[in-house]
């Protein structure tokens, strides 16, 4: 596989050294590798860099508060009201206790974080010996891509995720302990982390449906069915979603999913040359207990459950505690004529008809790809060697026959070339 090469821009390069980018065995080799530096820092840096049981107390958050409740025991609520208006503008602890560190570490393939309780020069020895220890093992730390960030005052980026620490000094909830010590109110939003979708990230996805504010039909999809269309919008921006679900920005999905129902709209709408609105009364058929309208389909099956399409189902809401699967999802490009074909439940080679249908993809008829040989070929060549690559529908007996090469009946080529004349 590490010679195998890799295409990019629809041509082939050679692989002289190392793992192509994006290749299979790449995260593979990654996890191999880097495992040696996993060791190292567990083993090495974190204990260094690992002091005291918890930091120490702030003196004059404590005077403050011990001032306080004197006030407060003696009757005068104003001086009690200024001095707690006082300290809560303070932190408990000392921030930057000298005997209490701590160091994090996480990694994802070859990108790592490290998340340290300490001052600026430990980070920059820290990353000092990181960078000594991958040359003892051949490799070599990008310098503009490993950087130090102050939590506080900016943000680290990691798997395209924003990450720094949130302080508010008016956010406080009501926590009780027991039933003796009552009822009292904390700041829970200090030091804590706030992970937020890049604004870059958005702005890459909204290029997909919107040029300046004006959102546009996507062309590339006009010949597909509604329900196609529906859920190639509704697939890969969910995939999105799923992916930021944990975030605290949530605006910027849901300004994101308003722009992609728009634009689906408008696709839907040049399709069958008619207004938005008339979309709107046609599709806006699903309601849910969190959204009022959504843009749906239906094609009923008989007595089996219908295939239904519907965009913006699924609730944009904050996941504290979900695990995030980074699974890829894609819709083939496929023809109208091809849910015409799967919903008549008839073997395109034998002919049974109300049969449980399978698909067999088999060869395209035409190899553009010899014809633009040598040459640049242009978006309409990539997107007609995706969408004419056929596909026939066959009962189980067929198939397993087409599989096992026992099948001597009517050539798979001109059933092929049949279904193309029908779907053209």
């Amino acid at each position: 596989m590490l010679k195998a090469g890799y295409f990019e821009g629809w041509k082939y390069h050679k692989t002289y050294s190392g793992a192509p980018q994006g290749g299979i065995c790449s995260p593979i080799i990654a996890n191999i590798v880097l495992n040696e530096l996993d060791s190292f820092i567990e083993d090495e840096i974190i204990p260094e860099y690992t002091q005291g049981k918890s930091r120490q107390y702030n003196m004059e958050y404590i005077n403050l508060a011990s001032r306080e409740q004197r006030a407060r025991k003696r009757g005068d609520w104003k001086e009690a009201k200024r001095l707690r208006k006082q300290y809560t503008t303070l932190p408990s602890r000392l921030p930057n206790d000298p005997n209490f560190k701590r160091l994090m570490y996480v990694r994802y393939a070859d990108d790592f974080l490290l998340g340290l309780i300490g001052t600026k020069a430990d980070a920059i020895a820290i990353k000092k010996k990181i960078k000594n220890f991958l040359k003892g093992i051949d490799l070599e730390m990008s310098a503009s891509k490993t950087l130090i960030t102050n939590a506080r005052t900016g943000k680290a980026r990691f798997l395209n995720y924003h990450i720094n620490l949130m302080d508010s000094k008016n956010k406080v909830t009501k926590i009780r302990h027991h039933a003796k010590m009552g009822v009292h109110k904390r700041r829970t939003l200090n030091h804590r982390l706030h992970l937020a979708i890049p604004y870059d990230v958005t702005k890459t996805w909204l290029k997909r449906v919107q040029k300046g504010n004006r959102c546009f039909q996507r062309r590339e999809l006009l010949n597909l069915s509604d329900y196609d269309i529906i859920s190639t919008y509704e697939v890969e921006l969910q995939g999105l979603i799923n992916y930021y679900s944990r975030i605290h920005n949530l605006n910027q999905l849901w300004h994101l999913r308003y722009k992609w129902k728009r634009s689906l709209i408008k696709t839907l709408a040049a399709k069958h040359c008619t207004k938005m609105q008339t979309i709107r009364r046609r599709y806006q058929l699903f309601r849910t207990a969190t959204t009022s309208k959504l843009i749906g389909v239906q094609i009923h099956r008989g007595n089996k459950k219908p295939l239904t399409a519907i965009f913006g189902k699924k609730p944009i809401q904050r996941q504290n505690g979900t695990v995030i699967k980074d699974t890829i999802q894609t819709i083939y490009v496929k023809r109208n004529e091809l849910i015409k074909r799967l919903l008549a439940d008839v073997c395109e080679l034998c002919g049974v008809q109300h049969v449980a249908v399978e698909a067999h993809h088999i060869r395209k008829l035409k190899d553009l790809k010899k014809r633009w040989h040598g040459k640049e070929q242009p978006k309409w060549v990539m997107k007609m060697i995706a969408i004419t690559r056929k596909t026939l529908f066959v009962c189980r007996k067929c198939h397993q026959e087409i599989h096992a090469g026992l099948y001597d009946g009517r050539r798979l080529a001109h059933v092929l070339l049949e279904s193309s004349v029908l779907g053209n």
